[in-house]
């Protein structure tokens, strides 16, 4: 018999670690949905019978291919199941649980019949409106990561180094620079100060240096588009180009699609940001996705820009920190009254201080989800190539 959560749990402030090799603890802002409202009640589906591996134990299965899009289901030692897709890693078995309920189960935690039938099953990437809704962080322990790592320090790459892509929500000096400073306050998320630590926290870290794939105002064909590039880039090289040969990062946190869904369409958009994403790979450069948050004039959506920046994170396998999802929980979605901006707490100060009443604003949401991101990244990419 299966224990059916019938809640969703979901957390903006996602992952709560102990030191590099503990397990996480989650903390948890949680919000309230009927699972079977979300879609998770479907048909029955043709697929491979299966069942849990025999155990003593509950297995979790998940919303999605990611522990930490929260436990969908506790299904017991031997219960049937029908098997449906697998990750492209085979990693996940996407399976029909309960009554039409599907998840994500881990593939050691399933078995059938036929040693071989769940390699025959097809490949199957999620839903990007469940990954949207569900997964705070996407992506990120991957054998991708790790090569492209690995690749990036044998070419002399600036290991605890990144570069920012990005336009003004990125440019603004409440994004990273403070920790430039040595400005921050973890509060109760300590476990970060290694994050930190790796990446320094004086004018000469990445925190505290400008980036020239950033500025107000731009989108994807600006970041590509080598009239854009300031002085000192080469002629005919493009500002993301520029960036990555001055800069020489190991890691790049790119944020594009705000202004994107005021002046072109979601195909171009998409094109353009899997340009972005391959140049980075191709320089032996990590990259990280974000989605951009919420946009509140009405007659702009970011939705379909979001939905967007996940196919390009699931086409190309790379990481994706979902800070519209973190911005869910906050008064005004953490939107500022220009509804396009994050909101600051007062006199722009704060945002990297992770106590009391500043954590309810987009800024300091946004450099806690990058540092949590960050504390992924290393976990599960960086520390295991040492």
């Amino acid at each position: 018999m299966a224990h059916v959560w019938r809640n969703r749990v979901t957390t903006g402030i996602a992952v709560q670690g102990d030191p590099p090799g503990r397990p996480y603890r989650v903390v948890l802002f949680v919000f309230f949905f009927v699972l079977l409202g979300a879609g998770y009640s479907v048909n029955a589906q043709e697929g491979i019978p299966a069942q849990v591996i025999n155990t003593d134990q509950t297995v979790n299965a998940y919303v999605l291919p990611e522990e930490s899009t929260g436990v969908l289901m506790l299904l017991n030692g031997g219960m049937q199941i029908t098997a449906l897709g697998r990750s492209m890693d085979n990693a996940w078995v996407k399976a029909d649980l309960y009554n039409g309920i599907v998840g994500w189960v881990p593939y050691t935690q399933i078995e059938t019949g036929d040693a071989y039938a769940l390699d025959t099953l097809p490949v199957t990437q999620p839903d990007e409106e469940m990954i949207l809704q569900y997964a705070p962080f996407w992506n990120f322990d991957t054998a991708q990561n790790r090569a492209i790592f690995e690749r990036g320090r044998a070419a002399g790459r600036t290991m605890n180094g990144f570069s920012k892509v990005g336009d003004s929500i990125t440019a603004a000096q409440m994004y990273l620079t403070p920790y430039g400073s040595g400005v921050y306050n973890l509060g109760e998320f300590e476990y970060l100060s290694h994050v930190l630590d790796y990446f320094g926290t004086d004018s000469s870290s990445s925190f505290g240096q400008r980036s020239v794939a950033v500025a107000v105002g731009w989108s994807t064909r600006d970041v590509l588009n080598p009239n854009k590039a300031t002085a000192g880039c080469p002629l005919q090289m493009s500002p993301l180009v520029c960036e990555y040969n001055t800069r020489k990062p190991a890691f790049a946190l790119i944020m594009l699609g705000t202004n994107d869904a005021t002046v072109m369409d979601v195909a171009e958009f998409e094109e353009n940001l899997g340009l972005i994403v391959q140049t980075t790979i191709d320089a032996d450069i990590v990259p990280v996705l974000s989605t951009v948050p919420p946009l509140l004039l009405p007659e702009w959506n970011e939705r379909p820009y979001n939905y967007a920046i996940i196919r390009v994170a699931q086409a190309y396998d790379v990481s994706l920190m979902n800070y519209w999802l973190a911005m869910q929980q906050l008064p005004n979605l953490g939107m500022s009254p220009d509804l396009i901006h994050p909101s600051t707490p007062p006199s722009n100060a704060g945002t990297t201080l992770f106590t009391g009443e500043y954590i309810q604003y987009g800024y300091t949401m946004r450099n806690l989800v990058t540092l949590q991101g960050f504390d992924y990244l290393l976990r599960n990419s960086v520390y295991p190539t040492f």
